[in-house]
């Protein structure tokens, strides 16, 4: 029933050869003239995987500003864990002892903290509403939210 493979093409039906009734030999006979074919053979140029990736071409003496940077990191955080370690062993060492790369954090300076900032050191009960200022003029000072919302509702700032 079948025609013989030597005969078949590209376009003809290899269908009657996958069927169970059909030897395993002569199965894969057929099967390696179809896709052996021109129509299965076609570079599509995405043969990216074509290449063998084991090989690696070694880097040798080269050594990249990226490189660099990453060896530098890990030596400076080397050096400042082994001041920690020795600062955390002696504790009474001094500034001038530990070096200028001391890990103690520093207190900002008085001028550099802003207004919101000294308010709220400024201030010791967390309860207490936190001061709005204003530079100290009277005539811009703003009202905390209570003596607003006293106001609103016709209060005049009596306890009662």
């Amino acid at each position: 029933d079948m025609p013989p493979i030597e005969t078949m093409g590209e376009d003809d039906n290899y269908g009657d050869f996958l069927s169970p009734k059909v030897s395993e030999k002569l199965r894969k006979a057929a099967l390696r003239k179809l896709f052996h074919g021109a129509g299965f053979n076609i570079r599509d140029g995405l043969d990216d995987y074509d290449e063998d990736f084991t090989f690696f071409e070694p880097l040798g003496d080269i050594v990249t500003a990226d490189m660099r940077h990453r060896e530098e990191m890990l030596e400076r955080k080397a050096r400042e864990a082994a001041e920690a370690a020795k600062q955390a062993d002696n504790p009474e060492l001094t500034e001038e002892e530990s070096g200028p790369y001391s890990t103690a954090p520093e207190e900002p300076a008085e001028e550099d903290l802003d207004v919101g900032e000294k308010a709220a050191d400024e201030s010791d009960d967390p309860t207490e509403e936190p001061k709005r200022l204003t530079g100290g003029d009277p005539e811009t000072e703003v009202e905390s939210s209570d003596d607003l919302v006293q106001k609103r509702h016709g209060k005049s700032g009596e306890t009662g």
